[in-house]
């Protein structure tokens, strides 16, 4: 992973911009143990608090299948082994002025070949 070149496009992000923020992971072989890559998100701006919101944006063409969760209740979901591949915690989406929080990335090599995940980061300031 080029980390500097993450923090130097992490750095250009305007308020309520949604950048697109490649990221390539090292090659592994297909397996089902897990690794946790961890950033801390500092609030460099001044007298803001920074809001964060990072979602993922579906790419794949998984269909959604009906899902029971209850007895009585049934929903549809994508059970979708890309989901699995890559998540992203952020244990506060709202960063106080010299604040730091940590941003933990969740990775699993559970699918052979390449694959294009896309998460969505939008911030605000208060």
């Amino acid at each position: 992973m080029r980390f500097f070149r993450f923090n130097k496009e992490i750095l250009t992000v305007k308020e309520l911009d949604n950048p697109k923020i490649r990221m390539s992971l090292p090659d592994m072989h297909k397996n089902d143990h897990s690794f946790a890559i961890i950033f801390h998100i500092k609030n460099l701006t001044k007298g803001n608090e920074l809001c964060w919101n990072i979602k993922r944006k579906k790419n794949c063409d998984c269909k959604q299948i009906l899902k029971q969760i209850n007895i009585n209740f049934y929903k549809n979901v994508y059970d979708c082994e890309h989901r699995k591949i890559v998540s992203i915690n952020l244990n506060n989406c709202s960063i106080k002025e010299n604040s730091t929080e940590v941003l933990t990335m969740n990775i699993v090599y559970n699918l052979a070949g390449k694959h294009e995940l896309i998460f969505l980061l939008r911030q605000e300031n208060k």
